[in-house]
């Protein structure tokens, strides 16, 4: 999962893209989760949904500042605009002084989405997070 985050070229801020490669992150740790706590049953149940996910998103991998791209939430206009990295890593103190409140209810992506990453790359090694992290921060940058 994190080599398919690391995949990314560009991500723009829009609700369905940026969106949909956090939530990878955030289904990809509950279905590890699952695994580790002994219910293989379920996790072959919600893997379904995640490799789904990867298909929907592989497609956008390569996409450049001037691909066209279908918009899939009404709430995306085009032009889209790419995510810059955040500055700020979570694993500081200044992220955490950040006004998150700016984001309204995505508030909630602003923890969610580095635990998850977080969690999944202990499990994988250092080495998978190091080479993710720069996707990561323009997966937190994307909220609007």
């Amino acid at each position: 999962m994190l080599a398919e985050a690391a995949a990314f070229g560009t991500i723009y801020k829009a609700e369905a893209h940026n969106d949909l490669i956090g939530h990878l992150l955030t289904f990809s740790h509950a279905t590890t989760l699952l695994w580790r706590h002994g219910h293989a049953d379920l996790f072959r149940r919600a893997s379904y949904p995640v490799r789904l996910l990867i298909k929907i998103l592989r497609a956008s991998q390569r996409l450049g500042p001037d691909t066209p791209i279908r918009l899939s939430s009404p709430s995306d206009k085009e032009p889209l605009a790419e995510a810059l990295p955040l500055a700020e890593d979570p694993l500081t103190g200044d992220y955490w002084q950040l006004d998150h409140a700016r984001w309204g209810w995505h508030f909630g992506h602003s923890f969610k989405f580095p635990y998850s990453f977080y969690e999944l790359a202990d499990l994988a090694g250092a080495e998978p997070a190091a080479a993710v992290k720069p996707t990561f921060a323009k997966v937190l940058a994307g909220f609007p």
